[in-house]
This record gives structure tokens, C-alpha cells and sequence, in this order.
């Protein structure tokens, strides 16, 4: 494991971290995060589609600004969404990965900012300069109710000269489509025999990608990579249904007032350099990377004006395109062996984000049907712009984010079973904003630029103690931060909504909030590492939470509001019983809480935070077993288990309930795979959600403005079989 950005055996680092190793993601026919996020202890998510993934650890959740869990491939930072589209993470294909670390807790002093609740690693396999190999991968499969899909996928090493250089190449296609009914009709539905069918396996999605690196050595001191990855994802519409007296029974349907098409698309192109030098007893590492990406969505608007106009419904929609041309440089020191008990970590770190995004609300013949009397009518807009977000001087907006950081750690050993780690991070950072807001609803021409200036520093000390061989138990101290940014100016039309919720003042920015984090823990192995038991606790102080409100207006009110604490523990254990039977299995308890009431967000304190269940658990058994000459086969069983969370603080009218139409889950999903391998063939039947399990498992916020009556709710796969065959070379 690299997690503390040095090699370091799992069980050794005294961190809550979980490894998932390429055979861990290939018996989870991992395809994607969303396939092996709910083994993972006091992680939670909700699965946008095409590619995006909203995730939190530890009970932090965000509702507004950047995410609080920070995602890497490799060494480089993937820059998350922004817009209406933010806390969103890129969801890569899990092709050719070595391993996934996830890192639990606040990593602020390592990892930087947006590591409040932990940080995700993905490590794409490297090249090997000794040998030639590789694999050839296709599957398939059928989901109950909806339609197939399909993938296939290849990896290839090669050492062009060995000992000096090699190239590691991998590539990959899936196709699958959806389970969901999208249905076009009136509302309310009184005769289902109104609604027009108009795709019955509804969202397609599409996802394709390469990945290329070369590796040369020219000496055991040192070495240079070079990586290209690039993935583009496309996908038919979002993947949820409507909720609601439309659909009080969440059937898998989503129901809209007009045909109007709402595309997903999702692409990322990374560029990496590598460069190791050993000099003595000092390693060094520099690692530059350039990101850049793509993201575009449109959301049908019918009920929204509908709900604002009345009428027949309206066909339209808001299309949203948003771009980020990202720059990182890290280049750090580590100690490869301690001197006179010392080992320590030094670093800089820099990252330059410019991105743009525009928003586009002009529905063709707005006017003619809403402003027939022209000019002169209040409905009236030029050129049919309700909304328009751009750039001051034309073109899209443009938004930018810079971060300079210092950071070191340092160990002493005061014998070979005590050590303590102090560390520091020191950031300096700078976001800036330059749009245009325009059009009907935004009440005229409005120039929006915010700039936003945050500097600091968070801690974090640990003391470990490994009392006997293969048992260790430490305690730490841990800080992590968020950055903060401007705030968009609310038009004069939401002046009612705000005051409604008691708003006399709306902020013009948002200041970060910070996180500290207690912990004890302990990692334990036996009977020669074939049994291992860990486990942690932890108290987590939030503070100054950024939080959102969506109001009926269709705009957003942000401020920082409060603090939460959350409280948990996390199991995770693994045990090879017999040579032919292995189990595992985690569990959390996450008692995250706000300590106030927060009147503007309809919030109490004691509130369960927004996403975020109580319980968790996944638990697996596999036996292997030799029937015949040399094929291997094997049969596992999984059991996965998220309990209820709630996606706002809305409450049922007249009391402090919590309005069951906000409710998440809860959801316990059964799988199963039998595999046989005979020499370099792998043969797989794989079952997913065997008992067809379903439950909410997100809700999506609109684009536009969500409609009372008419929530979006994500919802799980239903049960689904597959088949993976794989020949290895």
C-alpha cells in the first residue's frame, strides 16, 4: 500500500484504510464504483449515472461546494464537478486496476483539501519490464425487467527492451441498457392508459476507454512513467424514476410531461509523469499531471413551468455544458530508512484548475405561447432566454482554482513497537468566478464575479504501538478542510422564498469549513496472517458545514449554518478457514448528528445527516474445490446492507417527523458467483441482487428547479445475471 505515500504492508499502516486488489474487483465482477462501494465500511453514495457519483465517508455529506471525499488515480487529483452538477465524482471503468485504496477519516495533511471524510485511490496496474502478459475479457448479461448489456476489454504488457522498458496498454467497451420505463402522458394520472410508452429499457448508456503507460528504468535508483487514460461515457437520459402520486408505489418508471430528450455525457482525457530517484537514504518523487474534462447534461423542464404557469404542458429543457483544464505538480521527499529514529515525509504541492461552463434556458417559441402580445407582455423575454448563464464578454463563464500547499510528516520510532507521526499541511488558496446571469428569471442582465482568498493549516498526530508481532493499536488526531467560494447573487423574484425561511441577508461567500477527527484503533492478524480483525472508532467535529437550500423559486440559498458530530465504529475482517473456504465481511455504525437547529433548513438538532445510514454491512463466504484434473472452481456468496438515510429535512406538515418521501432505503442486496478457471481460461456466472431486492438509493436534484410533488428518485438495479469470460496470456 502507498496510502501514506511511502510502500508500506496493509496491515502495518496504523490508518483505517480498506485495500481492494485486482482479484478482490474480478470475484465482484466490479465494473464500476457502485460495484464495490458497499463493502467498503462508513462509506455511502448516491449513483448519478453516466459516469458521476456523489460519495461521503464517515457521515459527511456535502449539499453545495466541492466534495468531501477527494478521488485519485494514481498521484493526480481528479478535479470534481461543478454547477449544478457539483459533489459529483467521475466514476472511471475498472479495467486493468492493481488495487483501490480508500482511506477513512480526514486527509488533510497529505491529500489536501476535500479529504474531510477520507480519500479514494484507484492504482491502474504498472508495467512490468520481465515479462509479457496480459488477458482478453467480454461478458454479458440480462437485468430483470430491463434490457442486456455487454462489455469487453483487453490489457497487454510488453517489454520492448527488458529491464529498461515496457508499455502496458488496456482498453474497453460497455454497453448496457436500462431497466427503467420512461413513460410521456398528462399529469395527475388518473387513466395510465394516457401514457405513451416511449422506451421501455430506458436509460442506454455507453462507456468506452483506453489506457496506455510506459515504464523505463535505466537504473535500480531510478525510474520514469508516462501515462495516457481517457474515457467517454454516454448515456440516454438519467437513471431514475418519478416519484410522487404519479408513482406512489416507486414502480420503475419515470413519467414525463413532454418527450423532450435529457443526454448525459461524461469524458476525461489525464496525462501523467512520473519521475522515482533514490539518492542514499532519501527517495524522491515528482509528479506532473495534466486533466481534462467534459460534462454536459440537460434536464427536461415541463413541470416546472407548468407548475409556475399552468397550461398545457410546455416542451423544454435547460441544457448545461461545463469544461476543467486541470495542472498538478507534486514532488516530495521520503526516508527510505530511519535516521536516528526519525522517518519522515516532505512535499510540495501546486494545482491550477481553469474551467468554464455555460447554462442555456431558451425553449423555442417561449414568447408565442407565454408572451403572445410581444414586448410589451411581463412574460416577454428576447431571444425566448429564461436563463442564461455566460461569460461577462460572451462565451461560457469562466471559473478558476488555485492551490499552493506545503506538507510533511515526520515519525519517530522511540522503540521498534512505539512510533509517533506528527504532521502539517499548510494551504494557500484562490477560486474566482466571472459569469453572466440573464434572461426572465433572473429579472434582467446580472454580472456575477466573486473571488475568494483561504489560507491555513491543519494538524494531525498518531501514535501507534505494536505490543506483540501481527497486533497493532493506535490513536490519532486528524484535521481536513474544504475550500470555500463566491456566492451567485438570488434574484429579486426569490425575495418572498427568503423570506419565508427568516433571510434578511444573503452571504456573498462561503467560507471553508474544517473537520477534526479522534480515532482509536486496532489491526490484528493471526494463524500465520490468514485471520485478521480491524477495527476503529472515531468522534468527528464538523464545523461551519457548507450547506444549501434549494427554494421554490428554482435558485439555491447558500451559507454556512452549524456543526455536526459524528460518532462510529468500523469492522472489517477476513479469514481463510480451510485451504478451501474463505470468509469476510465490515459493518459500520454511523451516528452522524447536527448539535442545532438550523431554522432555514428546516433542520432539528439530533437530525440524522442528509445521506447517510445508520448501519452498514457486507459479508461474503467462498469455497474452492478441484472437481476434475486441474479446473478450479469455486462458488461465493455476498450480502450487502445499507440502512435508511434521508436526502433533505423536509418534515411531515405540523410536526418534527421527517417526511417519509425523503427517505433513502433501507436496501439488502444477495449475490453470487460460480467461477471455473481451467489453465488461462476464467468462466464466470455472476448474480447480482438475487432476491430483486428495491429501494431508493439517491434522489437527484433538478437542474432547473425541483417540483413539489414530483421527486426524482434513484433507484437500484433489480436483479441481474451476467457471464464473464476472460483468457489470460
Amino acid at each position: 500500500m502507498t496510502a501514506e505515500k511511502r510502500s508500506e504492508r496493509l496491515q502495518d499502516v496504523p490508518l483505517a484504510i480498506t485495500g481492494i486488489t485486482a482479484n478482490d474487483l474480478h470475484e465482484l465482477n466490479a465494473q464500476d464504483f457502485t460495484d464495490y462501494a458497499r463493502t467498503i465500511p462508513g462509506l455511502s453514495f448516491t449513483d448519478l449515472g453516466d459516469g458521476r457519483e456523489r460519495v461521503s465517508m464517515r457521515g459527511l455529506a456535502a449539499t453545495t461546494g466541492t466534495p468531501t471525499v477527494a478521488y485519485y488515480i494514481g498521484e493526480t487529483p481528479m478535479p470534481p464537478a461543478r454547477g449544478n452538477l457539483a459533489r459529483a465524482q467521475l466514476d472511471p471503468t475498472l479495467v486493468d486496476i492493481e488495487r483501490i485504496e480508500v482511506l477513512r477519516g480526514p486527509q488533510g495533511t497529505l491529500y489536501g483539501a476535500s479529504s474531510e471524510g477520507g480519500t479514494i485511490r484507484l492504482i491502474p496496474t504498472a508495467p512490468n519490464t520481465h515479462q509479457y502478459s496480459g488477458f482478453i475479457e467480454s461478458g454479458g448479461g440480462w437485468t430483470q425487467g430491463g434490457g442486456g448489456a455487454g462489455n469487453a476489454s483487453f490489457a497487454a504488457n510488453a517489454p520492448l527492451i527488458p529491464d529498461l522498458l515496457a508499455v502496458r496498454a488496456a482498453a474497453w467497451y460497455r454497453e448496457d441498457q436500462g431497466f427503467i420505463k420512461r413513460l410521456v402522458g398528462p399529469e395527475p394520472v388518473s387513466d395510465p392508459a394516457a401514457l405513451t410508452l416511449t422506451n421501455s429499457h430506458f436509460p442506454d448508456e455507453q462507456a468506452a476507454g483506453f489506457r496506455v503507460t510506459a515504464l523505463w528504468t535505466p537504473s535500480d535508483i531510478g525510474s520514469v512513467s508516462a501515462m495516457i487514460y481517457s474515457e467517454t461515457h454516454h448515456a440516454s437520459g438519467f437513471e431514475d424514476i418519478t416519484g410522487g402520486a404519479s408513482n406512489p408505489n416507486d414502480a420503475l418508471k419515470q413519467i414525463m410531461l413532454t418527450n423532450t430528450p435529457e443526454p448525459q455525457s461524461n469524458r476525461f482525457n489525464l496525462f501523467d509523469l512520473t519521475g522515482k530517484l533514490t539518492l542514499g537514504n532519501v527517495a524522491l518523487t515528482s509528479t506532473s499531471s495534466y486533466y481534462r474534462g467534459r460534462m454536459s447534461t440537460a434536464e427536461e423542464g415541463a413541470a416546472f413551468i407548468q407548475s409556475l404557469f399552468g397550461g398545457n404542458p410546455f416542451p423544454n429543457r435547460l441544457d448545461e455544458i461545463e469544461r476543467d483544464d486541470s495542472f498538478t505538480q507534486e514532488i516530495r521527499a521520503v526516508t527510505v530508512n530511519p535516521i536516528a529514529g526519525f522517518s519522515g515525509i516532505l512535499g510540495g504541492y501546486y494545482n491550477n484548475v481553469d474551467g468554464n461552463r455555460t447554462q442555456t434556458y431558451s425553449p423555442a417559441g417561449w414568447n408565442a405561447t407565454f408572451a403572445p402580445d410581444g414586448p410589451g407582455d411581463p412574460l416577454y423575454s428576447p431571444n425566448n432566454n429564461l436563463f442564461t448563464l455566460s461569460g461577462l464578454g460572451g462565451g461560457p463563464g469562466v471559473e478558476k482554482y488555485g492551490e499552493i500547499a506545503e506538507f510533511g510528516e515526520l515519525t519517530y520510532a522511540f522503540t521498534s513497537q512505539v512510533k509517533l507521526t506528527g504532521g502539517v499541511r499548510h494551504y494557500d488558496i484562490h477560486n474566482s468566478q466571472a459569469e453572466l446571469l440573464s434572461g426572465l428569471f433572473e429579472g434582467g442582465i446580472v454580472p456575477e464575479v466573486n473571488r475568494g482568498k483561504f489560507t491555513g493549516n491543519v494538524y494531525k498526530a498518531n501514535l501507534s504501538y505494536d505490543y506483540v508481532p501481527n497486533h497493532l493499536v493506535y490513536a490519532q488526531f486528524a484535521e481536513g478542510f474544504r475550500p470555500g467560494y463566491g456566492i451567485y447573487t438570488i434574484p429579486t423574484y426569490c425575495a418572498g422564498d427568503l423570506t419565508a425561511i427568516g433571510v434578511t441577508s444573503v452571504p456573498t461567500k462561503m467560507n471553508p469549513d474544517t473537520d477534526q477527527n479522534f480515532e482509536i484503533g486496532s489491526k490484528n492478524t493471526w494463524l500465520d496472517q490468514r485471520v485478521s480483525l480491524n477495527a476503529a472508532g472515531y468522534s468527528i467535529r464538523w464545523k461551519n458545514i457548507e450547506q444549501s437550500l434549494l427554494l421554490p423559486c428554482g435558485f439555491s440559498f447558500d451559507a454556512n449554518a452549524g456543526s455536526a458530530t459524528s460518532n462510529g465504529i468500523e469492522l472489517e475482517s477476513e479469514a481463510k478457514l480451510t485451504p478451501q473456504i474463505e470468509v469476510g465481511g465490515s459493518a459500520s455504525y454511523t451516528h452522524a448528528t447536527l448539535n442545532n437547529n438550523e431554522p432555514n433548513f428546516g433542520a432539528l438538532r439530533g437530525d440524522q445527516l442528509l445521506d447517510v445510514p445508520v448501519w452498514q454491512y457486507a459479508a461474503h463466504v467462498k469455497y474452492s474445490f478441484v472437481p476434475l484434473g486441474s479446473t478450479r472452481e469455486s462458488v461465493r456468496i455476498d450480502v450487502q446492507h445499507n440502512g435508511t438515510s434521508y436526502a433533505d429535512y423536509s418534515r411531515l406538515a405540523g410536526t418534527s417527523e421527517r417526511d417519509p418521501a425523503s427517505q433513502l432505503g433501507p436496501l439488502t442486496e444477495l449475490g453470487a458467483r460460480f467461477g471455473m478457471v481451467s489453465g488461462p481460461w476464467d468462466i464466470a456466472l455472476v448474480g447480482a441482487n438475487l432476491c430483486d431486492a428495491s429501494a431508493r438509493v439517491g434522489r437527484q436534484s433538478s437542474l432547473i428547479a425541483d417540483v413539489s410533488g414530483r421527486p426524482r428518485y434513484v433507484i437500484n438495479r433489480p436483479r441481474t445475471i451476467m457471464i464473464d469470460i476472460r483468457k489470460s496470456f
